[in-house]
């Protein structure tokens, strides 16, 4: 069990008051050598600390639907007062596929090769670069991400599972155990911290995080994902989309 700061101040006080023949060694070291030698919380899934190469990868699908999704995006375009109509009358659940209907611009067997790709695309590898991984006297591990793909370079997650990424911070993750994701079976833990985006739209402030953090069930290949909106009035603060296979 880790001390509490009120055990430090009560063992402090006991030794003032002590023998002075044999004082007791300054309690902080002590505690510091306990978080460095206590096991790691299941939450770093046993990164050591060091640089860790990663790669980031964009989900597609395969080139020859490229024209056919171009048509469907034309058409959702060029029909957007029944597209909204359509979606109204149907009232799907986050998530649903969209039924097909002549007006998608798509035939029908098209229309289901598109679901099926978007189901499992095809994961196609980007830049490559560096994560800095940095494990402070056992109490939180730190990621040090490049500016380039990340608005708020630093991520942090303690000891108790609390995950830090620019101003927001998310107490505590939840568990995940082998959820079917567009790149596999994965296992690990999320953190989240959800908000309407269509609220964006509004006069109001729109700030939402959403992290996973876990390993690949067929490969135990370790990955990052990071996904952070952020809007106030109707405008764009800041977006962060990054999924990454990373080393270690």
């Amino acid at each position: 069990m880790r001390p509490t700061r009120r055990d430090v101040l009560v063992f402090a006080c006991s030794l003032s008051a002590g023998c002075s023949e044999k004082r007791a060694p300054d309690p902080a070291p002590t505690i510091t050598k306990e978080l460095e030698t206590s096991p790691d919380p299941e939450f770093w899934l046993g990164v050591a600390a060091g640089k860790h190469r990663a790669t980031r990868v964009e989900p597609s699908i395969p080139t020859e639907l490229g024209p056919v999704q171009r048509r469907f995006a034309e058409a959702a375009a060029k029909n957007q007062a029944w597209l909204q109509s359509y979606l109204a009358e149907l009232a799907l659940p986050a998530g649903a596929p969209l039924p097909y209907h002549p007006n998608l611009g798509v035939t029908a067997d098209e229309h289901r090769r598109l679901l099926e790709a978007y189901e499992h695309p095809v994961m196609l590898e980007r830049e490559r670069f560096d994560i800095d991984i940095d494990i402070e006297r056992g109490s939180a591990l730190r990621m040090q991400l490049p500016s380039s793909l990340a608005a708020a370079t630093t991520l942090s997650i303690d000891r108790g599972g609390r995950l830090t990424y620019g101003p927001i911070v998310v107490e505590a993750p939840e568990r995940v155990s082998d959820l079917k994701g567009k790149f596999g079976v994965w296992s690990g833990f999320a953190w989240r911290r959800d908000a309407d985006r269509a609220a964006a739209t509004a006069a109001v402030d729109v700030d939402s995080l959403d992290v996973n953090f876990g390993r690949i069930a067929a490969s135990r290949q370790l990955f990052l994902y990071l996904s952070r909106f952020h809007a106030s009035s109707g405008a764009v603060l800041e977006r962060d989309d990054l999924l990454a296979w990373v080393e270690g």
